[in-house]
């Protein structure tokens, strides 16, 4: 069997009325190079994630509201909204391709023939 490919994964206090969960969320590059995002409940997860999760789940939050605000800030800078990233929520996409960077080739001389 070969080995996943998790990509990212991040701890995640999630509480409404009357409920309260501690996840551990993952990002797994599948075979087919597609992104899935899936979650490790309380039950699945080991000591060692337990033993550091609240430091992952503050870095997290706090890391997910500077991404925010930089983001908004932006947005209202050039006044459209930005572009999607390459993981949905709920749902599964393809990694974005490599950006151009715009540079073009030095011009070639004509040679004399």
């Amino acid at each position: 069997m070969d080995k996943r490919n998790i990509v990212v994964a991040w701890a995640e206090n999630c509480s409404g009325p009357g409920w309260r969960n501690t996840l551990i969320w993952y990002i797994e590059r599948l075979p087919d190079g597609k992104l899935e995002q899936n979650c490790l409940q309380p039950e699945e997860q080991t000591r060692d994630m337990l033993n550091i999760f609240s430091y992952s789940a503050m870095s997290a939050s706090q890391l997910t509201n500077m991404v925010s605000n930089k983001l908004n800030k932006d947005e209202k800078k050039c006044g459209k909204p930005l572009k999607e990233g390459h993981i949905k929520k709920g749902g599964v996409n393809q990694a974005p391709k490599k950006p151009k960077l715009g540079i073009k080739p030095p011009a070639q001389k004509p040679t004399g023939g």
